[in-house]
């Protein structure tokens, strides 16, 4: 099954740009020895950024992306390409998913804000 993209027709950019991102590296792992000094190796991890986003969405946008949350995602492993900011570079494709599956949104005078955690696998 390939991997839904983000809906065409909803925005992207976060109404604020995220503050914080996770290092792009893991520490090394460190296995002690009985003589001599700490054997260090590379920890094979996935790294996930995990960031606030909060999109302003009209009253259609937010029907878009409920479809989109529930029948779409809420039906296979909640995984969507998006294109998100990453720092120094721009907006890029990434794989992405919304943490826990949950997510509010708020009325801000004619529009909505949807604020949920997106993570963000690394690449």
């Amino acid at each position: 099954m390939a991997i839904p993209d983000w809906p065409a027709g909803l925005p992207v950019k976060a109404r604020m740009r995220p503050r914080r991102w996770p290092e792009s590296h893991q520490p090394p792992a460190v296995t002690e020895v009985e003589d001599g000094p700490d054997v260090m190796r590379a920890r094979a991890a996935t790294v996930v950024a995990t960031i606030d986003y909060a999109i302003v969405m009209t009253d259609a946008q937010v029907g878009v992306f409920r479809a989109f949350a529930v029948g779409t995602l809420g039906r296979s492993t909640g995984h969507f390409r998006m294109q998100v900011p990453v720092p120094g570079v721009g907006y890029r494709w990434r794989r992405c998913w919304i943490k826990g599956g949950r997510w509010t949104v708020d009325e801000i005078g004619s529009d909505y804000l949807v604020s949920f955690t997106l993570c963000v696998l690394g690449g």
